[in-house]
């Protein structure tokens, strides 16, 4: 199973790997799925475009039991690369994620909107239920347990240490040694956005 990496590989990733599906129905496509994972390599606003119709053209073909997780998931990822955090609590709201690895992932990336929106209340809200629920699913494999609490681990750790420079530094080092860690790209580029924004003051 796949685990939520927040760059621009995981969104050709998780884009890949939900519609090529349709590769079964038509080995034409399988073209337009390369394109896919080309074009989106460069982070341009013409190409997100062309991925929104991609999956708004081809939800059909998706199983029925998956479809609305598949589609709702990767348009909230596609809207998270297009920076419209508004629009992707939106979607990850409005359907009920019946697939565990949805669920898990869907809440990787509602924290890290509630981060990109600045909304502390409901990003420290999201973090402990997010610990609680990881712990108390019997179904959740210990690796997949450590995985994303590590995730809330170094996300609170950035949010206490904002602003101060030393520790942000030896927490970008903690983050790049652990291998088992959700969306560490992103982690990591929160931590140096900081580090950034504490040299420029």
């Amino acid at each position: 199973p796949y685990q939520l990496t927040l760059s621009n590989l995981s969104l050709l990733s998780f884009i890949w790997e939900e519609f090529s599906i349709i590769m079964t129905k038509d080995r034409l496509l399988l073209s337009l799925l390369l394109r896919v994972r080309l074009s989106l390599l460069l982070p341009q606003e013409n190409e997100y475009g062309w991925a929104r119709e991609f999956i708004d053209k081809y939800k059909e073909y998706l199983e029925p039991d998956q479809r609305e997780n598949a589609f709702h998931f990767n348009l909230a990822l596609l809207n998270f690369y297009e920076k419209k955090y508004d629009e992707v609590v939106d979607l990850l709201n409005s359907v009920e994620y019946t697939d565990l690895t949805y669920n898990l992932n869907a809440k990787v990336l509602l924290i890290a909107t509630y981060y990109e929106l600045d909304e502390i209340d409901a990003l420290e809200s999201s973090l402990s239920s997010f610990k609680t629920y990881i712990y108390r699913k019997d179904i959740v494999s210990e690796d997949r347990r450590k995985l994303y609490n590590n995730y809330v681990s170094f996300l609170q750790k950035i949010i206490q240490n904002q602003g101060n420079q030393s520790k942000l530094i030896k927490l970008r080092q903690d983050v790049e040694q652990v291998k088992n860690i959700a969306s560490k790209p992103w982690l990591l580029e929160k931590i140096n956005e900081l580090i950034g924004e504490k040299i420029q003051a």
